[in-house]
């Protein structure tokens, strides 16, 4: 019996880590920071950079896989000074701070979400093949290779974990549990680091080039290879190909982070029972313009709902639509703080199973 209560209570425990690591998460700094090499600190190169850093920027923070030939990103690109923040010259590197606000506006603008600092865990485990040997890489081997990883991983953005390769993960790992990704072995020994991601890399040097083959550690497992002259190269284009599935997953979970506009206030006559009250704020809720809706007070028959725009633009919005319905008619009563009232005119179905089938 006490061994059993033993067992169970182990399996409760690894149980309890498998969660913690489902949802660890980094939060992630100076994402609106970029320090860019600098060669002549001229005038005209200082503009080549500022644009330069503002893609980088707009990269690293919007949930879009690509932004190229967004029409607003172009525009933003063309103009790159106007988002700087501040800036200044550390020797040879440009350091810029672009402002979040405007960068935030402009990626709503661009119709894409902010990807926001909290960021999932990756975790590396990196076999290379060289001169017919095998080797991992740790925090205990190879630290150019260990600067630049952590140098790429901060360029996307990504909070990156290299396994320390002490004892611990020498008794639980082998290079070749990482070249044959064994998943039941590698998930055993990440959870120690508490990663959401596990990233695999198998990297070979051959006598013309560099191969590597790429691998999310998940149940669909996305897999991807790339070619290149240096080691540097295919770490850099290998690495850069696990963004898109984290962006992918970051909105598939909700964890992207909308603009908000500033809230405010609106009246909706007419709101006479709880089933018209409950009709109107569902649809409320339904609107694009619209994150959230809270109601504020009601004033006889009047509702006052607190709205949160998405965007700064949203209120104007929000206004345009509820015009362009013919469920709603204008109200010219005056009501402290409200920012404008409408009138609901009865609608034979709940406004939002309408707003749905449309």
């Amino acid at each position: 019996m006490r061994k059993q209560k033993t067992q169970r209570l182990l399996a409760s425990i690894l149980l309890f880590c498998l969660c913690l690591c489902a949802n660890a998460q980094t939060v992630v700094t100076h994402l609106y920071e970029v320090s860019l090499e600098s060669q002549s600190q001229s005038q005209e190169e200082w503009r080549q950079l500022v644009q330069q850093g503002l893609a980088i920027v707009l990269e690293r923070i919007s949930t879009s896989v690509s932004l190229k030939e967004n029409p607003e990103a172009m525009r933003a690109l063309k103009n790159a000074p106007d988002y700087v923040e501040q800036y200044s010259y550390d020797g040879n590197n440009l350091q810029v701070k672009y402002s979040p606000d405007l960068v935030n506006q402009l990626i709503q603008k661009m119709g894409h979400m902010v990807w926001g600092q909290r960021r999932p865990t990756v975790v590396l485990w990196l076999a290379i093949e060289d001169n017919h040997q095998r080797r991992l890489i740790g925090q205990e081997t190879d630290p150019a290779l260990q600067t630049y990883l952590h140098q790429l991983a901060k360029l996307k953005g990504i909070p990156l974990i290299l396994p320390l390769m002490d004892l611990e993960d020498m008794s639980a790992i082998t290079v070749t549990d990482v070249w044959g990704q064994f998943p039941t072995v590698l998930q055993q020994a990440s959870l120690r680091y508490g990663a959401q991601t596990i990233l695999l890399g198998r990297v070979m040097h051959n006598a013309e080039n560099w191969e590597a083959q790429w691998q999310v550690l998940t149940n669909d497992s996305p897999a991807w290879k790339v070619q290149g002259a240096s080691l540097e190269a295919v770490l850099s284009e290998g690495f850069a190909g696990i963004i898109p599935y984290l962006k992918n997953q970051n909105q598939a979970t909700g964890h992207a982070t909308e603009v908000k506009g500033k809230p405010f206030l609106i009246g909706i006559e007419g709101v006479q029972s709880a089933a018209d009250f409950n009709n109107v704020e569902n649809y409320l809720k339904s609107l694009n313009p619209v994150i959230d809706v809270n109601i504020h007070q009601l004033f006889g028959a009047v509702a006052i709902f607190e709205i949160t725009p998405r965007g700064d633009n949203g209120r104007q919005a929000l206004e345009q639509v509820l015009g362009m319905d013919q469920r709603f008619m204008p109200s010219f009563q005056d009501v402290t703080g409200v920012e404008f009232t409408y009138r609901w005119i009865v609608a034979r179905a709940p406004l939002w199973e309408e707003n749905q089938e449309d």
